[in-house]
């Protein structure tokens, strides 16, 4: 699969790996766009970075890369 990193510079080292990873694991149908700046409207100035984008042939994911190893569950609504 193919990433497009909009800000190149601004990729952290364990976004970095995560990103390849991703991209050598995915169909190659897929596409992907890295580290997204957004403006909140509601919140004047205030910008949010998104780490990646996965456009699928049936959905659009949004995903927020972590450097972890352990296993992430929600429990009540809350991760842990």
């Amino acid at each position: 699969m193919k990433i497009k990193a909009f800000d190149p510079k601004g990729i952290q080292l364990a976004e970095k790996v995560g990103i390849r990873d991703v991209a050598t694991t995915f169909p190659n149908e897929w596409y992907g766009y890295s580290n997204l700046v957004m403006r909140r409207r509601t919140r004047g100035r205030e910008l949010r970075e998104i780490d990646l984008v996965v456009v699928t042939h049936d959905r659009i994911i949004i995903a927020d890369l972590k450097h972890w190893y352990w296993k992430v569950e929600n429990r009540d609504n809350q991760w842990f």
